[in-house]
């Protein structure tokens, strides 16, 4: 037969600091958070003693007041919680702190309105919103009248993985559902972002080559001739892409030879002057006696946002027949690539970018 417990202070020789201790009944130890609990003085340890002894009767006491059916109704959630190698106690806690989490929460539809309201209010800019909007319209279609409390990491990542685009951009579609689940998170919409147990790898195919000044040539050239201008700044100048679809031919000075990057139109929020290079001068000069010029945005044609993505593999446009491997860089890369070819001082072309 197995010992019976009994609930003593005893005195013990490998804690001198505090050589009384008392042992805690199983029943009590997840409350009391421990097995055994040490103390200084043999009077405190035995009020301890009898405060365990006292809710001990308590708890016995109400364990015999539970009616038969509450007392089947345990014995049936005992049984159910079992293959979960969980006790009764946990599975309340859990159950309550869910119920607490489900009546502030939102469903996906009310989540993303109420990120797109906050980053307008913000003052984000249109094409970042213009991102937001569709990356989250699908996750909100997707999850359509689901709790955002309810959409697990398994959910995600099935959804992530569903998605006909290539790898770069679904992890684009990761990290734009993770702003909205920290977003939710801070809302208390939901306890924690489960975007962080979501991982999407991004790699490119191939290795990433640059354009040789004969290659951006041909390209200019075989532009649509309303996105030529666009094309040269980002070739030219290292702008990125949102940057250069936001210039106006105000913003491109031809007698100081700079290119005016406005804070509210930087990734940084900083105002800066770019200078330009000769050969860019040149093709903006040519493009800036085209008609109506001085009226029209550089890049912000209707076919800006398909060129862009054509110009992520500039190799089936310019390369055809030069089987470039892997992806070409037209942008910011490039610029510094050939840009530390001319400059002597490393420094100059970190200035630059």
């Amino acid at each position: 037969m197995p010992r019976r417990f009994v609930l003593k202070v005893t005195k013990v020789s490998y804690s001198p600091d505090k050589p009384y201790m008392v042992r805690v009944p199983a029943a009590l130890q997840k409350m009391e958070g421990s097995q055994r609990r040490f103390f200084d003085r043999e009077s405190v340890a035995k009020s301890y003693v009898a405060r365990l002894s006292r809710e001990m009767g308590s708890y016995q006491a109400q364990a015999l007041g539970l009616s038969d059916a509450q007392k089947i109704e345990a014995a049936e959630c005992f049984e159910r919680i079992k293959p979960f190698h969980v006790d009764l106690r946990d599975a309340v806690t859990h159950y309550l702190e869910y119920l607490a989490t489900a009546g502030q929460s939102v469903n996906a539809e009310e989540l993303v309105v109420d990120v797109l309201a906050a980053k307008e209010q913000d003052g984000a800019s249109k094409r970042y919103l213009h991102d937001l909007r569709g990356k989250l319209g699908r996750f909100s279609t997707e999850f359509q009248g689901q709790l955002v409390c309810n959409i697990s990491a398994a959910n995600l990542e099935e959804w992530l993985r569903g998605l006909d685009v290539v790898a770069i951009s679904r992890d684009g579609y990761r990290r734009t559902v993770s702003v909205a689940l920290e977003f939710a998170r801070r809302r208390g919409y939901v306890t924690r972002n489960v975007v962080a147990d979501v991982e999407i790898k991004a790699r490119a195919t191939g290795e990433v080559t640059v354009l040789t000044p004969a290659q951006v040539e041909k390209l200019l050239k075989a532009c649509e001739a309303d996105i030529v201008d666009y094309v040269a700044v980002c070739a030219f100048a290292g702008l990125r892409p949102s940057e250069a679809s936001l210039l106006t031919w105000e913003d491109i000075h031809f007698k100081e030879k700079m290119i005016e990057v406005k804070a509210k139109h930087s990734k940084t929020r900083r105002h800066r002057l770019v200078p330009i290079q000769p050969n860019l001068l040149k093709w903006l000069a040519l493009e800036s006696r085209s008609a109506n010029s001085k009226r029209r945005s550089i890049g912000t044609s209707s076919r800006v946002n398909d060129s862009t993505r054509r110009f992520k593999n500039p190799s089936s446009l310019v390369c055809r027949d030069e089987a470039a491997p892997g992806l070409c860089c037209l942008g910011r890369e490039a610029f510094a690539f050939w840009r530390e070819r001319l400059c002597p001082a490393a420094s100059l072309v970190a200035a630059a970018r």
